[in-house]
């Protein structure tokens, strides 16, 4: 089984897949890049984007937070471009232990979202996996389709030197949360059983929705954002050396100034996790120019979501840089997710 951050070497996708994408007509734009998966379509006066992201599907998750937290990681896929959502399609294959209430749960979970996000949902093809393919966390897939308005859509190109650069939410929510579902009594044990309870609850607060739609209700914010970038896979260390990789400059922050949560601290220290190398869906980095670093903070606060300045882009620089206890380090590149990368360990080796 792979962990689901699994994915091909940018190289790899533009030597061996993106020549054969695309077609016959120049209004198709497909994904230059296997990290940056939005495809845009020249519709008459408008731009349609899209993208796909798996479902994914860990046990021990119930249907309804299975069903918050897939389309939560699709949407943050999709919203990296800065562009608001219009509709989900979904291809299920229900784990084999699903019953039809599982299903139906997932069902009514995943539309309620999707009303409350203001997004219509549709199906493909829904079925019931094999029992041998339980191994397996993928169970199918949520493409997401959306109007560019104003042909306005952003990329982590974008980022310029002097850029601030913004951390909503908390760092590795999003593994703490799948931990303490996955493996709650290892975890109970050893943070008690309020903090596991806690942290289960972070399933639900994973998309970034909130925070790039309050920025879409005050245009003025909107001006002088170079670039998101979504914290899903591989945590803030992964995010921040994809946007120094596509932006092609240095990036320095604060360690100090990070988000943090004191649950998701304890549990991932339990499992020996890295915080900023740690799936964080629902923590996504703005880069922004510096005159208006305190205003985004501001109206991001406002509608109750952590917002930090933690750092700037610089061109003198190469990679990522961290201060840590006032000492200059050069932050690793994590080569994948530290909690989806071990994930299976965790359930052989405790209660799975």
């Amino acid at each position: 089984m792979l962990p689901p951050d699994v994915q091909l070497t940018d190289s790899l996708f533009q030597t061996h897949i993106f020549p054969y994408l695309g077609s016959s007509h120049d209004t198709v734009i497909p994904a230059s890049s296997m990290q940056f998966p939005v495809s845009f379509i020249r519709a008459g006066d408008h731009d349609l984007a899209l993208s796909i992201a798996p479902i994914t599907c860990p046990e021990r998750i119930p249907p309804q937070a299975i069903g918050y937290y897939s389309l939560n990681k699709a949407i943050n896929v999709f919203m990296q471009a800065g562009i608001i959502p219009s509709a989900v399609s979904v291809d299920l294959h229900c784990p084999a232990e699903w019953t039809e209430s599982d299903m139906r749960i997932f069902w009514r979970t995943l539309s309620e979202s999707c009303r409350k996000y203001d997004i219509t949902c549709t199906a493909h093809y829904i079925g019931w996996q094999p029992k041998s393919d339980r191994q397996s966390l993928w169970a199918g897939s949520i493409a997401v389709t959306g109007i560019v308005s104003g042909g306005r859509s952003v990329t982590p190109a974008g980022a310029q030197n002097g850029d601030s650069i913004i951390i909503t939410g908390n760092i590795a929510g999003e593994a703490a949360g799948v931990a303490a579902w996955t493996i709650p009594k290892t975890l109970s044990e050893a943070v008690g059983d309020q903090t596991v309870l806690r942290t289960q609850n972070a399933i639900y607060n994973t998309c970034i929705h909130s925070t790039i739609t309050a920025l879409y209700h005050d245009d003025y914010a909107l001006d002088d954002i170079t670039s998101f970038v979504s914290c899903n896979e591989r945590g803030l260390s992964g995010a921040l050396h994809y946007l120094s990789i596509v932006s092609k400059k240095g990036i320095h922050i604060d360690e100090v100034r990070v988000p943090l949560s004191g649950e998701a601290m304890n549990i991932l220290k339990v499992l020996n996790i890295n915080p900023f190398e740690a799936a964080s869906a629902g923590s996504m980095i703005i880069t922004c120019r510096p005159h208006k670093k305190n205003e985004l903070v501001r109206i991001i606060s406002q509608r109750g979501i952590i917002a930090e300045v933690i750092g700037e882009v610089r061109d003198t620089i190469n990679g990522v840089h961290v201060i840590r206890s006032g000492v200059d380090y050069k932050l690793p590149c994590p080569e994948s997710d530290a909690f989806w990368s071990r994930y299976r360990e965790y359930c052989i080796h405790h209660e799975c």
